[in-house]
């Protein structure tokens, strides 16, 4: 398993997009200091008070749960890299390696190649934040424990997108019909939900769209809601969704023919 994963994390890193995805991991949060610091420089001239690094973590703050989701399903798409389609799938099982040792290493590659560009994302906000701005270092470290918040709250829900997304592209010959029966089975099922006038369908509705859209943890947040009800309840959702399409996508690419 282990030569699996090397082998899988050195691919991705020798595709072009594989670079590009981990210099915009790097590059972003740079560039987020970057324009508060040239903002600051701007307001400073009007006469204001110079902005500090926990303006750009208010700001990030907002911004990651969103941008993160987007960039997960960028990550998983080039570690993928559409085997299905090229047929290089054929060529690993032909070469000896077991099905489960496939699913569940692509899987695992998957995973540490997400927290890879998610702990330099942070290390680049860091690093450059504190080369760019200054340190207001009472409402940074109160950002730090809202940011650190904020992460146990959508982990688990990028762990559920994850999940879908590698049981799509497990199943699906060509990478982009699974990336658009993703979108469209989520905003079909969504709506579908949406007009169902019962007490489970909203519980599904919420749970749906506290998956794909991450806004109903947000928005308890900011209605001062209980966070750890909203921990536990993100928890149960986003790991519901990855044990089972994990187990389904594994059961179903272990029983079908590879072409």
């Amino acid at each position: 398993m282990l030569n699996f994963l090397r082998a899988e994390i050195w691919r991705y890193f020798r595709r072009p997009a594989g670079k590009v995805l981990m210099i915009l991991s790097l590059g972003l949060p740079a560039a987020l200091n970057v324009f508060v610091r040239l903002c600051s420089i701007w307001w400073e001239a009007d006469g204001g008070t110079p902005y500090t690094l926990s303006v750009s973590g208010s700001i990030g703050i907002v911004a990651m749960p969103y941008a993160g989701i987007f960039l997960l399903m960028a990550i998983a798409d080039a570690a993928f890299a559409d085997e299905n389609r090229r047929g290089t799938l054929r060529n690993t099982i032909s070469a000896g390696i077991s099905r489960g040792m496939v699913y569940f290493g692509k899987i695992a590659a998957g995973l540490l190649l997400s927290g890879l560009h998610l702990a330099g994302a942070w290390a680049a906000f860091f690093v450059s934040g504190f080369l760019l701005l200054p340190a207001d270092w009472g409402t940074l470290r109160a950002n730090i424990r809202e940011g650190a918040l904020i992460i146990l709250l959508v982990l688990p829900l990028w762990l559920g997108v994850f999940g879908i997304l590698y049981l799509l592209y497990f199943s699906f010959r060509n990478g982009m019909a699974a990336s658009l029966a993703a979108a469209a089975g989520s905003v079909v099922f969504l709506t579908g939900i949406a007009f169902l006038q019962h007490p489970i369908a909203e519980w599904i509705f919420q749970r749906q769209l506290l998956t794909w859209f991450l806004a109903f943890p947000l928005e308890i947040l900011i209605l001062e809601e209980s966070p750890l009800d909203v921990l536990r309840m993100s928890w149960m959702v986003g790991g519901g969704h990855f044990l089972i399409c994990t187990a389904a996508g594994g059961l179903l690419f272990c029983r079908r023919e590879i072409r």
